[in-house]
């Protein structure tokens, strides 16, 4: 409703007329055209007008409306009130609307509400008051509000829940924003580090500088991906994060800071570090696999002489103690090579289920001695401890190892602790099934190593000891054993607060193993049989030449498989076993041991070799291609007594004894 025009009889200049219709007409183009909704009440609620807009906004038609109660536009309850809020008003002047801009609910034709933003203004005339109402629809703003509130709850979430970790960095470093998952791994809570310098209190000081310089290229816009490093925990362990950074700016483009998310990936670093280890380890398999058979030969003929020249020295001091002295380096050098073997493919594990607390019983004798008597060793083994499947001599080899590395960790003495007990790993919470482990750990109140040494404990040919002292392969042994096993071996260690190796060996299912009753060595025996010998080394096979015959046997020699079919085809009938080197130039002891029994069926087969893989060994066994197989380098009485036990296996042939033997 507008205001009226003067009264009948009144005389109004001509000019004010003018005036007057020109502010009606522009109030009116004003009105019509306004954006938002303009509805005039009176002063007891009843329209009086509305604009088109409050007919788009309601889907009345304005002569719907005009003439109602303004509160046909509202919902319940806010219908009923508004007639006592507005009586109110004009018997007090106390306003709850008028002139107040405020949010508030609106009913559409359709019965559907909507939010409004309502703004009321006042006018006072002589037939009373007026009351103009401008209406704005709020909806949209609301669902953008609604959507961006929905938005930063799920932001939230996803910061509260989720299993990385999410760090804000002001730009000058300090930490802003410190989610769940970092309060978890470090022990720290958002409010005792907010504000703090994040590189001095969480960071290791040797990674701090470098740290600093990646995020100073963060801060200039450079977007950071894949970048390492370490944490510190309240507890002091260090945690392995790989960050992933980007820059935040305000509305007006400039840095106000570094978002960071990272990830923990402690264990992933460390299955690197064991992956690169057991690539270490299988490269230097690999190179003692291809010089042992060459070095065990050598060591062979070493040994093989050494015996024969002790056994004629006996009784002639000096010289007889250094030909024991030349069978000890000999001895150590053999050893030398299994060490090296044990993690090598080439060395053949003999797995049987195992008693780990009967295998330590029967070596506790020996390691008190290895280690001297300064070195208390005390023992705690779980009862019922479960047995194991494994190979007892590289079992007793891991012992050995860890023992003697302990001891040289403790060099004015100390205490030693091997601990034998049952362990059973797995989550069941995430659906992991629970596995049976038997766990070795040996155990040291020694120097300790930092962690640059621990880092690389396990390197083949790595020792901390002066030259000459160490090979550097104990551990890497130990190592190698355990992961042929399909074992775990881990170390935890602190400079003057000493180590503890911990090895994990899967438990076996079945019973136990039985032990075999100790049975006296028999003194090998000789025979008058002919044995074909082929050895490619010249020196190990006359050193072999000498030890049959000196037993009685009649020896045709070869250096070669063809060398060796030749001499066959010499002695048709009078060749009874033939002892063969598995790897020769020109063909395998196997393939001439395959064409030989094509033309003596009787014949029996002796492989021998300085390599000793497992797999080629047991099948020309098990293929009855050869009746045994004896691992360079070997004792005489080895040899004697492998010969004679195949020999004696043979059923009876018949023989030409009037046959020349050479």
């Amino acid at each position: 409703m507008f205001p009226s025009r003067p009264g009948a009889g009144e005389e109004v200049p001509a000019s004010e007329i003018v005036a007057l219709q020109r502010g009606e007409a522009l109030f009116r183009a004003l009105h019509d055209a306004a954006v938002e909704g303009i509805v005039t009440i009176d002063g007891v609620g009843i329209v009086q007008s509305v604009n088109p807009a409050v007919e788009r906004l309601f889907g009345y038609q304005a002569e719907e409306m005009v003439g109602k109660n303004v509160s046909m536009l509202m919902p319940s309850p806010y219908r009923e009130e508004h007639d006592g809020y507005l009586a109110h008003y004009c018997e007090t002047g106390e306003a709850r609307i008028i002139g107040i801009g405020r949010e508030v609910t609106a009913r559409r034709k359709d019965g559907s509400t909507f939010p409004i933003e309502l703004s009321v203004a006042e006018v006072e005339h002589g037939e009373g008051r007026l009351f103009t109402g401008i209406i704005r629809d709020v909806s949209v703003r609301r669902q953008a509000e609604e959507a961006l509130r929905r938005e930063k709850m799920l932001v939230e979430q996803i910061v509260a829940t989720a299993r990385a970790a999410i760090l804000v960095l002001d730009p000058q470093g300090r930490i802003v924003r410190f989610n769940p998952f970092l309060e978890e791994v470090t022990g720290y809570t958002l409010e005792e580090v907010k504000g703090e310098d994040w590189f001095t209190t969480l960071l290791p000081a040797r990674v701090r500088k470098p740290t600093r310089t990646v995020f100073a290229k963060a801060l200039t816009g450079e977007a950071i991906e894949g970048n390492v490093n370490p944490i510190l925990a309240r507890d002091g362990r260090e945690i392995e994060i790989e960050w992933h950074a980007v820059t935040l700016r305000d509305d007006d483009g400039a840095v106000s800071g570094i978002l960071s998310i990272g990830h923990d990936v402690t264990d992933r670093k460390r299955l690197q570090e064991q992956l690169l280890q057991a690539q270490k380890m299988e490269a230097v398999g690999r190179l003692a696999g291809g010089v042992a058979h060459d070095f065990n030969t050598l060591l062979g003929t070493v040994l093989g002489y050494g015996e024969r020249l002790r056994d004629q020295l006996a009784g002639q001091e000096p010289l007889h103690r250094q030909a024991e002295q030349i069978l000890r380096a000999a001895g150590r050098g053999a050893e030398l090579t299994k060490q090296l073997l044990a993690f090598s493919r080439s060395s053949p594990p003999a797995e049987q289920v195992l008693d780990l607390r009967s295998a330590l019983s029967e070596i506790q004798e020996m390691l008190q001695r290895l280690i001297g008597e300064d070195v208390e060793l005390t023992f705690e083994v779980d009862r019922g401890l479960w047995h194991v499947r494994a190979d007892p001599s590289r079992i007793e080899q891991v012992v050995v190892n860890l023992a003697v590395n302990a001891a040289d960790a403790m060099p004015r003495g100390g205490k030693m602790t091997i601990a034998l007990k049952n362990r059973e790993l797995g989550d069941t919470a995430s659906g992991e099934e629970r596995k049976r482990y038997v766990m070795l750990a040996v155990s040291d109140t020694g120097t300790g190593m930092d962690e640059a040494t621990r880092r690389r404990i396990f390197e083949p040919f790595f020792t901390t000891k002066p030259v000459g002292e160490g090979t550097g392969l104990g551990l890497s042994t130990v190592y190698g054993i355990v992961a042929q096993s399909g074992g775990r071996v881990s170390v935890e260690s602190e400079l003057g607060r000493g180590s503890r190796f911990e090895v994990l060996l899967a438990a076996a299912d079945g019973p136990g193993p039985e032990t075999p009753l100790p049975h006296p060595e028999e003194k090998a025996r000789g025979g008058v049989e002919t044995v074909l010998l082929a050895e490619d080394d010249e020196l190990f096979r006359g050193l072999i030449r000498e030890i049959l015959e000196d037993a009685g046997y009649a020896v045709v020699s070869a250096p070669d498989p063809k060398a060796a079919l030749e001499a066959a085809t010499e002695h048709p009938v009078t060749i009874d076993l033939l002892l063969s080197d598995m790897v020769m130039p020109g063909g395998t002891g196997s393939e001439l041991a395959q064409r030989l029994k094509n033309r003596l069926p009787a014949l029996r087969v002796v492989l021998m070799s300085g390599y000793t893989d497992d797999d080629l060994a047991r099948r020309e066994v098990d293929d009855d291609v050869a009746d045994a197989f004896i691992a360079k380098p070997f004792a005489a009485a080895a040899l004697l007594r492998a010969v004679r036990d195949v020999l004696d296996e043979r059923p009876a042939a018949p023989r030409d004894d009037s046959s020349s033997r050479a």
